[in-house]
This record gives C-alpha cells, sequence and structure tokens, in this order.
C-alpha cells in the first residue's frame, strides 16, 4: 500500500469517527430549528484571557468603537453555551454537553455564531478559539500577545494581527480540513499543524525567524522558495524568532508583508 492510499485510509477513518461523535451528540431531545440572538452583552471591566469553545458553528471577532468589549450567541436555545467571565481577568465561553443537544441537520449548517466585538484600543494576553465544524474569523486587527485556533472542519481568515504590539503575537495553529489565511500580521513565533489544506501566512519582518518544516505529502515555501516538497524536512534562514510547520497534505505558504496597515 502506498503513502498516498495510507492517506486516504486515515482521511476515511477519521471522518467516520467525527460522524459517529456528532450522531452520538445528536441524540436525545429535538428542538427547534429557528435560531434566536441573544442581545449584546457589554463587559465594563477589561478582559486578558479569552475562550471560546464550540462544537459546530462560527466565532467572529469583530472591531467596535464602543469602549467596551461586548459579545452575541445566535442558536437555537441559550443554555447551549455556558459562559463564565471574571471581570478584568478572563472570558470564557464554551459548548453546555448537558444542555440541549444538536441534531445532525443543525451540525450540517453550522447554525450557531458566537460574535465577539472587541474595542480597537483593547489588548489580550491569550486568546483560543476552538470550533469542531465551522469558520473563525477575525476581521480587522486582533491585538493578542498569544493567540491559539483550532479547527477540525472550517475556514479560518485572520485579517490583521498584533500589529500595535511591540512583541507581536505567538500564534498556534492547528487544522484538520480547512484552509487557513492570516493577512498583516506581526508574530514572534508561530507553530502550524496541518492534516489537509492550504495555508497563507502574511507577516512583517519574515527573514528575522527560522523555519523548520516537516511534511509527509504536501509543499512549504518561504517567499516562493522551496523550504521542503513531498515527504521530509526543511530548515529556511537563520533568524531568532522560530516557525514550525507539521504538514501532512496541501500547502503552506509562508509571505512576507510588504505594506502597512
Amino acid at each position: 500500500m502506498n503513502l498516498k492510499s495510507v492517506f486516504k485510509c486515515l482521511v476515511l477513518v477519521f471522518a467516520v469517527t467525527l460522524c459517529l461523535a456528532l450522531l452520538t451528540s445528536c441524540q436525545g431531545e429535538r428542538e427547534s430549528d429557528e435560531r434566536f440572538t441573544s442581545p449584546p452583552v457589554s463587559l465594563p471591566e477589561p478582559i486578558k484571557d479569552l475562550s471560546i469553545v464550540m462544537k459546530a458553528g462560527n466565532i467572529k471577532i469583530v472591531p467596535t468603537t464602543d469602549p467596551e468589549m461586548s459579545y452575541t450567541i445566535r442558536a437555537p436555545a441559550y443554555d447551549r453555551y455556558i459562559v463564565e467571565i471574571k471581570e478584568g481577568e478572563s472570558m470564557s465561553i464554551e459548548f453546555n454537553d448537558n444542555g440541549t443537544r444538536l441534531r445532525l441537520g443543525q451540525i450540517l449548517r453550522n447554525i450557531d455564531q458566537i460574535t465577539v466585538y472587541v474595542p480597537e484600543n483593547m489588548v489580550f494576553d491569550s486568546v483560543d478559539l476552538h470550533t469542531y465544524s465551522g469558520n473563525i474569523t477575525v476581521e480587522d486587527n486582533l491585538d493578542a500577545h498569544s493567540l491559539s485556533v483550532d479547527s477540525v472542519s472550517g475556514v479560518v481568515d485572520i485579517n490583521g494581527l498584533a500589529l500595535n504590539l511591540p512583541d507581536g503575537c505567538d500564534l498556534n495553529v492547528k487544522s484538520v480540513s480547512g484552509n487557513v489565511d492570516v493577512r498583516l500580521s506581526f508574530l514572534s513565533a508561530l507553530k502550524l499543524d496541518v492534516t489537509s489544506g492550504d495555508v497563507t501566512i502574511t507577516t512583517h519582518y519574515l527573514d528575522q525567524f527560522t523555519v523548520t518544516a516537516n511534511s509527509t505529502s504536501g509543499t512549504v515555501t518561504k517567499d516562493g522558495a522551496n523550504v521542503v516538497t513531498g515527504m521530509g524536512s526543511g530548515t529556511s534562514g537563520t533568524g531568532p524568532k522560530q516557525m514550525t510547520i507539521d504538514l501532512m497534505s496541501g500547502n503552506v505558504e509562508l509571505l512576507g508583508a510588504t505594506r502597512a496597515r
């Protein structure tokens, strides 16, 4: 059995396992397909650490001119998520496994959405965004010292990251199946773990990084030059900052930002 056949079998096993897990979560009470959006909830105290964990739905980070951070939740039932807030410290929004159950049709439509409105001058210590099935979007610059993004199936789209921070952002991205596009970022470190999909990372001062890449069946390029292709490992650069890339199948393109925000 060749490498391509092994990879296809692994993807098939993963897909079947994921479907069985989701179907199991769909058992229980039936609920309406109608969606409800909660009124915006404002947070008068600044938040340093933000964590969002979803099973099926989209996460959006949106800039606002309002002085206070706020959020909305769109879901068929309000008990689907648990919100915990420590004023001046942290906020977490997490899927409630003991609340209303997901049905398969709802999962496939990704009907849930959590939107967080962030004031332009807010700086996070850490932001963690996780969704099994759905998209993760940052509409405009997000100032965070650390950003962790984890998506099983969906698009990750980040338009600006840590552009106002002197030390940049430590970015950690895990993606099983879906494209990742990070534009106009200022990074202090990067770690990518990609199973299948196309990834584009554009960052200022790309020449300050040492890139270490491992690939099973994919391609990693840095400003158009190959770092690794197919099965193997490769390195590029001798900068003090580190980029670590583990790629099974797909393409990773690293680009130097050439324009300011």
